[in-house]
């Protein structure tokens, strides 16, 4: 994949609620690592998109964050421990133990985080400091045209002391993310403002900009998509009018709800998805997995586990991906892989 290619796929969010940075923190990430903050804010993110039973591997963690494996098992121990924000609820399968607000949460673009710029990679402090400016240039409802602050002002949002701030502003222009100006009586020039009459202004850059609200357009569409995918699942089944209801050998009526076998969900499914490139391509690469399987269990069981922890993950994947648009986790079957052809 060309990294132009790669560029327009990396729409992946994260929306870090304020119980996890700034004055609302919460005291579990109060003097915490920013990749302990970015990593809760995945979990939770992923949560609230695919609901509760997704999983979350550490290949998912590693591509998004661009944390290594390391990083990732010290932070979900630590968020996972006694008294912590989340509760392990099975194998790569984690709950929110506190009730984070999503809804005024600061929204992290990972490739912010992934990606390098000008030969830097940026940090956790500067991925968010970096995403509050550009959500601030983002609202239309703003009171001043520009994002006004020094290094007291950045300090204060990360919570942390000053001399971090200045390694974060520093880091950030290097990187081309952000471009700073002075302000006097409403006019910008190239510069570093030192008091109330000379203002620090701090404006993003065009393609970073651009690239964000293609990201958010992307997503929008996303959910349009996924609100249409829905409909085929919340139509209610015509009442039958017949005094008694009948049985068939493949369906099965209790005295409140139409049940139906896991092979019918994964029909309905087929149907609801035959022309969506991705569910298939998923679908693809699950069947290849399982062939090869088969063939090493038969000459080397050994070396089999290996490909069915990478089933077992193509299998997540694909129901964190039938979710994503729109279909209840109810409707898609737990053993999806073994209705797959």
């Amino acid at each position: 994949m060309s990294g132009t290619t790669a560029k327009q796929l990396n729409n992946k969010f994260s929306i870090v609620p304020p119980e996890l940075i700034g004055r609302s923190c919460s005291p579990l990430f109060r003097n915490c690592g920013k990749s302990k903050v970015l990593t809760a804010a995945l979990l939770n993110t992923r949560e609230t998109v695919f609901g509760n039973g997704c999983t979350t591997s550490y290949t998912d963690f590693v591509n998004e964050l661009g944390y290594s494996r390391s990083i990732i098992a010290r932070n979900i121990v630590e968020l996972t421990s006694d008294g912590g924000a989340f509760t392990r609820a099975g194998q790569s399968k984690y709950a929110a133990a506190i009730d984070f607000d999503t809804k005024h949460g600061l929204p992290v673009y990972h490739f912010l985080r992934v990606e390098m710029f000008n030969g830097l990679r940026l940090t956790g402090n500067d991925v968010l400091f970096v995403s509050n400016v550009i959500r601030y240039y983002l609202n239309d409802d703003r009171e001043q045209k520009y994002f006004i602050g020094g290094e007291i002002r950045v300090a204060s949002f990360l919570g942390t002391v000053e001399s971090t701030a200045h390694g974060v502003i520093n880091r950030v222009l290097k990187a081309g993310i952000l471009h700073r100006f002075v302000m006097h009586e409403g006019k910008l020039e190239m510069g570093k403002g030192i008091n109330g009459d000379y203002q620090t202004v701090y404006v993003v850059d065009d393609k970073i900009l651009k690239r964000v609200k293609a990201i958010r357009k992307a997503l929008r569409k996303a959910q349009a998509d996924k609100e249409a995918v829905k409909t085929l699942f919340t139509v209610k089944p015509e009442q039958n009018t017949d005094k008694k209801l009948r049985r068939c050998d493949d369906v099965h009526y209790n005295k409140y709800t139409l049940e139906i076998s896991d092979e019918q969900k994964f029909h309905k499914l087929e149907v609801a998805f035959a022309s969506d490139e991705k569910y298939l391509n998923i679908k693809q690469r699950f069947a290849r997995l399982r062939t090869a399987w088969l063939d090493t269990f038969r000459t080397a069981p050994a070396r089999a586990d290996e490909l069915e922890a990478e089933m077992n993950d193509v299998a997540d994947e694909l129901r964190a991906y039938i979710q994503s648009r729109g279909a209840p986790p109810d409707d898609v079957p737990d053993d999806i892989g073994k209705y797959i052809k």
